[in-house]
């Protein structure tokens, strides 16, 4: 993905409100690489809206396959 022609830039905790997670988890991502981001002037990470999204929507598929699969006990 090129997040150069972002045009909506979302912070941490912005990003870990969507997820539903801690901001730390959203800093490991992005230490990790597992996650675009660009840093501002001040040193803050910004993670393009697109991307963020896409996670959620992973989450969302992983979790409705999830949901499908019967598990017997």
């Amino acid at each position: 993905m090129d997040h150069g022609t972002a045009t909506t830039w979302l912070t941490i905790a912005q990003v870990a409100r969507l997820w539903g997670v801690v901001p730390d988890t959203v800093e490991h991502w992005i230490q990790r690489g597992w996650l675009v981001s660009r840093t501002d002037h001040g040193g803050r990470h910004r993670v393009p809206e697109a991307a963020a999204l896409a996670v959620v929507e992973q989450m969302r598929v992983a979790r409705a396959a999830r949901n499908t699969t019967k598990r017997s006990r």
